[in-house]
């Protein structure tokens, strides 16, 4: 099984033991991570992985639907059966995945009021478990200690250090995948969170996923504008994308920053020689 498909069933199996421990958000967060995972990188998925994640989503869609507390949510708008959740079809991920979607968007809504109750309560748990997260994650016990960072990090989307400190940890342990789903929810919950998009730009070019990251560039642009640094970065990533002109062009507007001007001529050299 190749990572990518080892990550996406990660992110299923978790939705599945969450859902029988009664976590209903938490494992329909789990879904849609593996959903996401697997719509945007389906292309490298096949053959037998495939069928296995799809049973998968089969599966917890089948349980979701014969749950009382699924049941009474579409009741409540109407809709007297939660059959449809249990007709899964291959090829028709997406369809199911905005449907999840849907409902853990309106039931974490549901929950803000209460969590504000609870908050006081909680931010002992969490910092509890922040700190057995980071214990796991410097003994190289990276797959529990991520699941339990993730938490934290959902836990504390408002946080403005606590979710980019996870996600730059994840990319330093190298894991891209987890750094990439995680920065997704966390812009979900808090879409102002900058240190997310960068931490997406760090994995996306660790991976020499360059298609991935100039949209992450793109995105965080026209949200926060662009920095020196930031042309600095897209400038280095188009030399190594073998993109000349683009080089080029980003680096000169580095050169307006002190930080970065020496860096900026050396890719415009270096542009300017593929070019000629």
């Amino acid at each position: 099984m190749n990572e990518i498909a080892r990550v996406t069933l990660e992110h299923l199996q978790r939705a599945g033991y969450t859902l029988k421990r009664n976590s209903l958000v938490e494992a329909l967060s789990a879904f849609c991570a593996g959903m996401e995972l697997f719509l945007e990188r389906k292309s490298v998925i096949m053959g037998q992985d495939k069928i296995q994640l799809q049973t998968h989503m089969a599966q917890f869609l089948l349980n979701l639907s014969r749950r009382d507390d699924i049941k009474e949510y579409f009741y409540a708008r109407k809709i007297y059966t939660a059959e449809h959740l249990a007709k899964f079809k291959p090829g028709k991920e997406e369809d199911f995945y905005l449907k999840v979607k849907a409902i853990r968007d309106d039931l974490t809504q549901g929950q803000v009021q209460e969590e504000k109750v609870q908050e006081i309560r909680q931010e002992v748990d969490v910092q509890e478990l922040y700190q057995q997260g980071l214990a796991l994650m410097e003994e190289k016990n990276e797959t529990k200690g991520k699941v339990l960072l993730r938490k934290v990090a959902e836990a504390m989307a408002q946080d403005p250090t606590v979710p980019g400190d996870v996600a730059d940890l994840f990319n330093k342990h190298g894991l891209f995948l987890d750094t990439m789903s995680l920065c997704k929810r966390i812009l979900e919950l808090c879409p102002g969170n900058a240190r997310m998009y960068s931490a997406a730009i760090t994995a996306t070019l660790a991976q020499k996923d360059f298609d991935q990251a100039e949209k992450w560039f793109i995105a965080a642009g026209k949200r926060f504008g662009m920095h020196p640094k930031t042309h600095l970065r897209m400038a280095q990533m188009y030399l190594d994308w073998r993109k000349w002109e683009q080089a080029f062009d980003h680096a000169k507007y580095a050169l307006a920053n002190p930080e970065t001007a020496e860096e900026g001529r050396k890719i415009m050299a270096e542009a300017d020689k593929r070019l000629l």
